[in-house]
């Protein structure tokens, strides 16, 4: 990522689908985990990465990406929380460490540097895996089937 290229345009150029491949060519890792992020686990990031400045970006079909921040930690988790109906990626730490949220689907993927990444697996941030939520029998084959493409398009840890 150059300096002057935007996060957003960089790892999600279509303005809703994070790039994988942008993502493992930068050298990050990334991991997919069910369902979204309650407030607890936001503050646990948040403490784990100790960063006092947040980014957020929004995107909504049909407008261009919308940029708040840097921002302190209340004030982020506020505008996350506001902007909760579209798709987010919240830049954590200048690390690098990134949440893409979706809007109206039902995971979430942090990418990042590798080390802070397992740093976030390791401290058990994110307790529930996406292999455990998509083995549920309340989701269809189908969804299975969605969520198991999720975790192979998005589970990568160098």
């Amino acid at each position: 990522m150059t300096r002057t290229q935007d996060p957003a345009d960089l790892f999600i150029p279509n303005g809703s689908e994070l790039n994988a491949e942008v993502v493992r060519a930068a050298g990050l890792a990334s991991l997919p985990f069910p369902e979204n992020i309650g407030e607890d686990e936001w503050r646990a990031l948040i403490a784990l990465v100790d960063d006092d400045r947040l980014t957020l970006w929004t995107h909504e079909f049909g407008h261009a990406p919308r940029r708040f921040g840097p921002m302190a930690p209340e004030a982020a988790l506020e505008q996350i929380w506001d902007q909760s109906y579209k798709t987010q990626l919240v830049q954590v730490s200048e690390t690098p460490l990134y949440v893409w949220v979706p809007a109206d689907v039902d995971y979430f993927v942090l990418f990042g540097a590798p080390e802070i990444v397992r740093r976030v697996v390791e401290a058990k941030v994110f307790e529930y895996g996406l292999g455990d939520y998509a083995a549920e029998p309340l989701h269809s084959a189908a969804h299975r089937a969605r969520l198991g493409d999720i975790a192979r398009r998005y589970g990568y840890i160098r």
